[in-house]
């Protein structure tokens, strides 16, 4: 079906282009033009979803590949300071994820940040029934859970 889409609905597709080009621009480049302006506040969280997933299509066709999921903002103070509310989700690329000792040249990063995080691995599938159990609950379940040292995860 086709259906003519409205002048805001180009102008937010227009938007989001702009914003994920530059983003994909900044990855690349790995720097961050003082100059570049794009306005990323005026974007809502489905544009933004967008935006991500039209960089994620960019660095996939380059060769990099989806191997995990991120869960942020996953406490409602932090989404109260953002305005968000529910946690957001963000995609994990190889060949930015490191095991073991590995040295990192901040260099190849833009605006480094050091954020502490719980990372865990899920080694089977968690069945319906305890899909409602809290985080504490889930050491019921150790075959299902592995819990990893966050060092040792590299932020792509």
């Amino acid at each position: 079906m086709c259906r003519w889409r409205t002048y805001k609905e180009r102008v937010s597709m227009s938007r989001q282009r702009g914003v994920a080009e530059a983003f994909l621009h900044i990855w690349l480049s790995k720097s961050l033009d003082s100059r570049a302006h794009f306005d990323i506040a005026s974007l809502s969280i489905d544009d933004a979803y967008e935006v991500q997933r039209q960089v994620i299509s960019a660095r996939v066709a380059q060769g990099e590949t989806v191997v995990g999921y991120k869960v942020g903002c996953t406490s409602k103070p932090i989404r109260e300071q953002f305005g968000l509310s529910e946690p957001i989700r963000g995609r994990l690329m190889a060949p930015h994820v490191y095991h073991g000792d590995t040295v990192l040249n901040w260099h190849d990063y833009v605006d480094v940040a050091v954020e502490p995080e719980f990372v865990l691995g899920i080694g089977q599938d968690i069945q319906s029934e305890i899909a409602g159990f809290s985080v504490i609950q889930f050491g019921r379940f150790p075959r299902a859970l592995t819990f990893l040292d966050p060092c040792t995860v590299a932020r792509s």
